[in-house]
């Protein structure tokens, strides 16, 4: 059985752009659709092959949502960084809540991670969730 790990197992099927978007306007940053979106595919292609495999998920994270808020323009450190922490606190949330799913099915599937994320996510998926898969 495969998960995707960017939208998937780390927010319930709810995809990073969207995270972000909603992030940014809990923030009062409130941007149009046409001009959020490429700035978010501008940060996000960035990143693809650029970040070392010991870049942490925190790191990359704050970086992807620091160049989202750069192109903003409006946007001061503060917000990015709460826009990152919400973020990353979101996200670990969704992985421990599928923790409980992801015992019962490695009961009887063997499981594996596919995913387009930057080129460091062996190591950023962390103990525990590593452990469901490399055990299957």
């Amino acid at each position: 059985m495969l998960f995707d790990f960017g939208g998937t197992l780390d927010a319930d099927g709810l995809p990073w752009k969207e995270r972000v978007f909603r992030l940014f306007a809990d923030e009062g940053i409130v941007v149009a659709r046409e001009r959020f979106d490429p700035f978010f595919y501008a940060a996000d292609e960035a990143l693809v092959g650029v970040l070392g495999t010991t870049c942490s998920f925190q790191e990359t994270v704050a970086r992807l949502v620091g160049d989202v808020a750069a192109a903003l323009t409006t946007v001061d450190r503060g917000v990015a960084t709460r826009v990152a922490r919400r973020f990353l606190d979101d996200a670990l949330a969704a992985v421990a809540a599928n923790m409980p799913l992801l015992d019962e099915l490695a009961r009887r599937y063997r499981l594996g991670i596919v995913s387009n994320f930057y080129g460091n996510l062996t190591p950023r998926i962390g103990g525990d969730l590593r452990r469901r898969f490399a055990a299957a």
